[in-house]
């Protein structure tokens, strides 16, 4: 996780202007959340921290692909790809509530 939000950070560095301070933030806080995801699955592997593991997973790829399509390259179909992973994402955190 750590190296992804690194290298992540790296591909977009040259494009934030002014915003690589909160940039840099706004990374470390998804890191931390899928950090955390990834070691709750670890731990225990049932179905409710698969589904937060899987709804982690999901939200930084949705913030991944807005921070490209804003800071580096627009991309086609950005909105459907950003918000389809987004929804996906916060269903899958809000069905752990359930289980």
């Amino acid at each position: 996780i750590l190296l992804y939000g690194v290298g992540f950070y790296c591909l977009l560095f040259s494009k934030l202007g002014n915003d690589k301070a909160a940039v840099a933030i706004y990374i470390l806080i998804i890191s931390i959340m899928g950090y955390l995801a990834i070691n709750a699955f670890i731990g225990r592997s049932q179905s409710t921290e698969s589904l937060i593991f899987a709804g982690a997973i999901l939200f930084m790829l949705s913030d991944s692909i807005l921070a490209w399509d804003k800071f580096k390259m627009p991309m086609k179909q950005a909105t459907l790809w950003i918000m389809s992973t987004y929804y996906l994402a916060q269903w899958l955190i809000g069905l752990s509530v359930i289980y």
